[in-house]
């Protein structure tokens, strides 16, 4: 999931996740994610996705935006789909990656 390619982009890997929600009490539907890659602040964005941000709306940061997610302590992940969009998966929950099955 953290490696990265020649030019310094992350790496691209499929991922098949359950999904959750605690606060409404649903889940257990398999999420499909292709050609996804981890977000990661530290990580290059390539121009495609940099294009995506461009004509989406500002967004306006403020302080309780840009608290730290704690995502070790968590155990959660931002991935970020082809379109530009980013989502946060939990770890525990993964079922398969590069379709390789996952077992705890």
């Amino acid at each position: 999931m953290e490696q990265t390619d020649k030019k310094g982009y992350p790496a691209r890997f499929d991922l098949v996740v359950w999904s959750f929600s605690e606060t409404r009490g649903i889940g257990g539907e398999e999420l499909c994610y292709t050609n996804v890659c981890l977000n990661d602040v530290k990580s290059k964005v390539e121009p495609k996705v940099k294009e995506a941000y461009r004509r989406e709306k500002p967004v306006i940061i403020t302080d309780a935006s840009a608290k730290n997610p704690h995502h070790w302590e968590n155990k959660t992940r931002n991935i970020r789909l082809q379109n530009g969009q980013i989502r946060k998966i939990h770890i525990r929950f993964i079922k398969s990656f590069n379709q390789a099955q996952i077992l705890y």
